[in-house]
């Protein structure tokens, strides 16, 4: 038997049986020494009872004595402030000579001695240095001693071109000048001098027969450089060859007629039928669609500017319903699709039109019969936004009253929906012209029964629309004889309202007057000017039919079909107005000192150019400016090559023939007073006419000739070979002009 060393549990040998007694006793040893030892419930209790008799000690738990806070080798303690009490703080090792605020007291002083790091002897050097007479002497040097080039500063003029004359003036109180006006120089002021001339018309066509009553008129513009003027004469009574519908370039830059464009819009077989409306609608810079109503079909042709040209693209579209009197176009959306509303001989109708590639077609026709189940007249069709419209057209089945409905365009399957109809916009009327601007609709027409232009204001909401209380009344004149006399006619327009700028602009046989929007007033509509120009006709005419766009924010194009006093032949005449003080008219400029380079007002001071090459803002290349005296002409965008009063006032030049018979421009990039032209001594007509000349628009020798264009001038052809011919092919043809 052994025994454990601790609590001496038996433990028998290898061979000994167990004892019971022996197990037992040592069951009671156990028992003994677990008494000894404390419960886990009542360690807590002995934990206390040892930290209170002294027996567990901090370091027992690997803490700091309380008794050792703020000793050496123990813990700082806080103080009632919650910091560190100074006593128990080490003792800095530091100098006390060299503290922040003897650093500071030192610099201080150091910045106000003045003299920096500079010695005395070094300082009374520097002082001594007062002599300006070099730096003086550097400064009035104008010979550039530095050598600088304009180039190596980018400044203008650039090399081999002229030097330039600038001056800053202060433009004269009550003017307002913009960049590239040609201005007067009186006592240091700047100011534009501009009188009104009668207006100068262009004739383009005139039938070669009598007893025509009237002339269908179209004007638009198709893109900065061109419009297109559609005309064509309107008789139900007598039909001839001259019956064919067409269309001619206008210039909108040089304001002048492209008269070697024209081309025919109408159907082949015009001489049997008679246009009673045209369409023009721009489809991008350079094409556009032609819509002309004849007496059985409505004729439509993809068309394109080419060269100063107008060229037929694919076949045109027929296949409409029996057109009756009235035909209005626009374009919805960006997809090329073209709306059409017509009037059918017993209702309205639509059409979609589909421009791809060089070809037009037409994907529906069908019923408009939304304001009511007859037909209309005086249609009216605005865009408001992509793929929707407003429809402003007279009633047939409301007594000629005009209605207004806002339709939708669903681009997927070729309909049109539409909203809410607004009737009896206007009593019984004719003449009914409308143009919008955003959801706003400006509206015109000829009451019948009064006897007056009157025009109101709509207003879309959504799919609705809301009519001004009130309207204004725009003129009392009477529609002219050649379309009130005849029935057939009175669908015919001696009238038009446009949009110019943020004024709207109505015109009559009377005149033109100006609005602008006033959404205080019932009618929405205040009256800017009610004499805002008149232009004069052709002599020995009268009004007629109208069509008036603008081609930018100073001019417009007035077209109009006049008639003359005796056999009523009609003409198609076009003519070009500028808006000043609130007056379109012929107006031209007298001034002749300069140019002016920037836009300002009175009391304003802007760079004036007297000659040489100038940066003028707004400039494009190829632009012209003219005058009695300074003129220019742009090499490029933004700049001017300003020829002053003085300057070169003769120009020698050449050109060679190439036998067309048409008109024929010369460029000189300005409007001489004078030309003379001689030829070429080979030529085997030159011992027939010598020369040429031309005074102030009116030609020597050979009337009509030579005729005055904005930038140069234009020889008038006239037969194949003929002594009046100053185009033989090959041959050199010189000039002399003056400005």
């Amino acid at each position: 038997m052994e025994y454990t060393a601790k609590y001496k549990l038996g433990k028998p040998n290898e061979g000994e049986f167990a004892d019971v007694a022996v197990l037992n006793e040592n069951m009671d040893k156990v028992e003994a020494a677990l008494g000894k030892k404390p419960d886990t419930t009542e360690l807590p209790a002995e934990v206390k009872k040892a930290v209170q008799d002294g027996t567990l000690t901090a370091a027992d738990l690997g803490a700091v004595s309380a008794e050792d806070k703020g000793k050496p080798d123990g813990v700082a303690g806080l103080g009632s402030d919650g910091k560190v009490p100074q006593e128990q703080l080490p003792e800095m090792d530091y100098d006390a000579a060299g503290s922040a605020d003897a650093v500071d007291k030192k610099l201080t002083a150091h910045v106000g001695d003045g003299v920096k790091h500079v010695t005395a002897g070094e300082r009374q050097a520097w002082n001594a240095k007062t002599d300006d007479t070099v730096v003086d002497a550097h400064k009035k040097d104008k010979n550039n001693p530095h050598g600088v080039t304009a180039a190596q500063v980018g400044a203008a003029p650039l090399q081999g071109l002229p030097v330039n004359n600038i001056r800053k003036l202060t433009v004269r109180a009550g003017q307002s000048i913009k960049a590239g006006d040609v201005v007067d120089v009186e006592g240091g002021e700047v100011l534009s001098n501009v009188i009104k001339r009668a207006n100068k018309n262009q004739f383009i066509y005139q039938p070669g027969i009598s007893g025509i009553p009237a002339m269908v008129v179209k004007l638009a513009k198709i893109s900065e450089q061109y419009s297109v003027y559609g005309y064509c004469p309107y008789d139900y009574r007598a039909h001839s060859t001259y019956q064919y519908a067409r269309a001619v370039l206008v210039d909108n830059l040089s304001k002048s007629v492209v008269e070697s464009s024209t081309i025919m819009i109408g159907s082949s077989d015009a001489q049997d039928n008679y246009a009673s409306a045209i369409d023009i609608i721009p489809i991008s810079e350079s094409r556009f669609i032609t819509a002309v109503e004849e007496s059985d079909k409505i004729v439509v042709k993809l068309l394109e500017i080419k060269n100063d040209k107008i060229v037929q693209l694919g076949t045109p579209v027929t296949s409409f319903a029996n057109s009756s009197y009235g035909m209005k176009c626009i374009k919805l959306n960006s997809s090329n699709k073209i709306l059409m509303v017509y009037a059918a001989l017993n209702y309205g109708q639509y059409a979609i039109l589909q421009v791809t590639g060089d070809t037009i077609s037409k994907v529906r026709d069908t019923d408009f019969r939304v304001f009511s189940n007859n037909s209309i007249a005086f249609i009216n069709v605005m865009l408001l936004a992509e793929n929707k419209v407003c429809i402003v057209a007279c009633d047939k089945g409301n007594s000629n009253k005009p209605s207004a409905i806002v339709g939708n365009f669903n681009n997927s399957n070729n309909t049109m929906s539409f909203g809410t109809v607004a009737k009896s916009v206007f009593a019984d009327a004719i003449q009914l012209r409308a143009t919008s601007k955003g959801n706003t609709i400006y509206a015109m027409c000829y009451l019948t029964a009064e006897k007056k232009y009157v025009g109101k204001v709509l207003t879309v909401s959504g799919n609705t629309i809301s009519i001004a209380s009130e309207r204004v009344e725009i003129d009392t004149t009477s529609l002219p004889t050649e379309i009130a006399g005849e029935s057939l006619n009175s669908h015919l327009y001696s009238d038009d309202i446009f949009l110019f700028g943020e004024k709207i602009v109505t015109v009559t046989n009377s005149g033109l007057r100006i609005y602008q929007d006033d959404n205080a007033a019932p009618s929405k509509l205040k009256l800017v000017n009610g004499n805002a120009g008149w232009p004069t006709i052709i002599s020995g005419g009268s009004w007629g039919t109208l069509s008036v766009i603008p081609i930018n924010n100073t001019d417009i194009w007035y077209g109009y079909g006049a008639y003359q006093s005796s056999g009523l032949k009609p003409q198609a005449v076009i003519t070009h107005l500028t808006v000043h003080n609130n007056v379109f008219a012929n107006w031209v400029c007298t001034a002749k000192d300069a140019i002016a380079l920037a836009n300002g007002t009175g009391g304003q001071q802007i760079p004036v150019g007297f000659g040489g090459y100038c940066e003028c803002p707004g400039i494009t290349q190829g632009q012209c400016i003219n005058s009695e005296g300074v003129s220019a002409f742009s090499p490029q965008d933004g700049w001017l090559d300003v020829v002053g009063f003085y300057g070169n006032r003769m120009i020698t030049g050449s050109y060679t023939g190439n036998e067309v018979i048409a008109d024929r421009e010369i460029n000189l990039g300005f409007k001489p007073k004078a030309v003379m032209l001689y030829g070429d001594p080979n030529d085997r007509y030159y011992s027939y006419t010598t020369f040429l000349m031309m005074f102030n628009d009116v030609a020597v020798g050979y009337a009509g000739k030579v005729v005055q264009s904005e930038n140069g001038f234009t020889l008038k052809m006239s037969g194949s070979s003929s002594n009046g011919n100053w185009n033989q092919s090959g041959r050199v043809y010189n000039y002399i002009a003056w400005r």
